[in-house]
Parts: C-alpha cells; structure tokens; sequence
C-alpha cells in the first residue's frame, strides 16, 4: 500500500470520528483536521472523500439553510457507526489522534 492510499484510509477513520462525535460542516472538519496534526488537509482532499463515504452509506449529508447560504450538515449513518468504532477501537490512542 502506497503512502497516499494509507492516509485516505486515515482520514476516513478521523472524519468518521470526527462526524459520529456530532453533526458537523465539511469545513468545520478540515479545521479539526487540522488541529489534530493533519496540516495538508484541504477542502480538495477532504469533499472528495466525503462523497466515497457517503456513496458507501457510512455518513448522511442534508442541506441545511445557515445564515448565509444552504449548506451540507453531516452524520454517521449506521454503518459509519459501526465502522468507526470497529476500526478505532483496535488503533491505540485513537482518542488523541482524531
């Protein structure tokens, strides 16, 4: 597995966390992305992956009217539930990472 393919698989574990903890923004993860270490992560390698998760119905997006535009809120489906805390409950000092 090449160095790219193991940090989409990464990510996908912290924005699943990051998601099943409460509904949330695509920005809103980049910036936590960002606080836990992730200095490359952008809106172009996050939305990206967004849509691979969503395709595999492990998150939800709904348009929501904010105060400036519509805008997608996000949250785990039940297989992203589960997913989550399957792949995280065997990586040791998840909880500090993402």
């Amino acid at each position: 597995m090449d160095k790219a393919q193991l940090m989409k698989g990464i990510l996908e574990g912290c924005i699943l966390k990051i998601i099943d903890q409460e509904e949330t923004y695509g920005y809103e993860i980049v910036t936590r992305l960002q606080d836990y270490g992730f200095s490359d992560a952008k809106e172009g390698t996050l939305y990206p992956l967004l849509l691979r998760l969503e395709k595999k119905k492990l998150i939800k997006g709904t348009f929501r009217k904010s105060f400036r535009a519509e805008a997608e809120v996000l949250r785990t489906d039940s297989g992203g539930k589960g997913l989550c805390r399957s792949v995280l409950s065997g990586m040791a000092g998840s909880e500090r990472v993402c």
